[in-house]
């Protein structure tokens, strides 16, 4: 089955986040910049649409001309994303194998198939809120799993690999369920926490 450490997969979706972010910012900036024009000595005035209006009196010969600034001719909404939430079902795994402190090793399930009779599942929220990477949190059953304040785990903020290689890296066996099973690996800090929260999922 895909395995992947649980923060590794909380960098990759405050990435894709941010990226969109950005994304929304940058062509808002290009519609603007669209729309004015540069003058003499580098000021930069709003394109105008300019339309003749032929005069209404009888026999007049002359016609004015409408001066429209492109601004006023359309509703500018700056398109922000603000947040992200993401809400799946995860099994508990405790595994054989140890982290250095003693405790047993903790994996989250994601099961594109009905799981075996008997285990039971619990609901992972992760929400994403302000520019990321940023804040948010990671919610077991409600019950707090992880806080996020700029990057998980080294805090490096480090992107060895590009925005579309780490995002189809999870989301193409993951999210399509190529594989019928994905393993989010705790570390052992988030391991702890999940123990005290659910002393019956791990020990």
């Amino acid at each position: 089955m895909p395995t992947h450490s649980f923060d590794s997969f909380l960098r990759t979706l405050q990435t894709s986040v941010g990226h969109a972010q950005r994304s929304a910012a940058e062509r808002y900036r290009l519609l603007l910049e669209r729309m004015a024009e540069a003058e003499e000595g580098g000021a930069r005035s709003a394109r105008s649409w300019r339309i003749h209006v032929p005069a209404m009196l009888p026999g007049a010969t002359e016609s004015e001309t409408l001066t429209l600034p492109l601004l006023s001719l359309r509703r500018l909404v700056q398109p922000r994303v603000t947040g992200f939430t993401l809400e799946v079902g995860v099994e508990i795994e405790t595994e054989r194998k140890r982290y250095p402190g003693g405790l047993k090793r903790v994996s989250l399930l994601i099961h594109r198939y009905s799981r075996k009779p008997g285990r039971e599942l619990r609901r992972l929220r992760i929400t994403l809120a302000g520019p990321q990477p940023g804040g948010g949190e990671a919610l077991l059953d409600g019950a707090p799993l992880k806080r996020l304040d700029g990057w998980p785990g080294d805090g490096s903020g480090r992107t060895p690999r590009s925005f579309f290689q780490r995002l189809l890296g999870f989301l193409y066996p993951s999210f399509l369920f190529r594989r019928a099973v994905i393993r989010l690996r705790l570390s052992e800090e988030d391991a702890r926490r999940l123990r005290d929260t659910f002393p019956e999922g791990s020990s």
